[in-house]
């Protein structure tokens, strides 16, 4: 993922990187990062994360 700004996980209640830059592993509907190595749904993923709540965060 991609953001202009830093990027903050309400998961982690925490700023998690301000590089503007989120690594993920998509398989199916399920993410796993350095955050969630087990995974998660990718929806709750997004969501965590702010993509497409939040002006300014994307997914490439």
């Amino acid at each position: 993922m991609r953001s202009k700004f830093g990027i903050y996980s309400d998961k982690a209640g925490e700023m998690i990187g301000n590089n503007g830059f989120r690594d993920a592993i998509k398989i199916g509907d399920k993410v796993c990062d350095n955050l969630t190595l087990d995974g998660m749904n990718f929806s709750d993923w997004k969501i965590d994360l702010g993509i497409d709540i939040v002006e300014g965060i994307w997914i490439e």
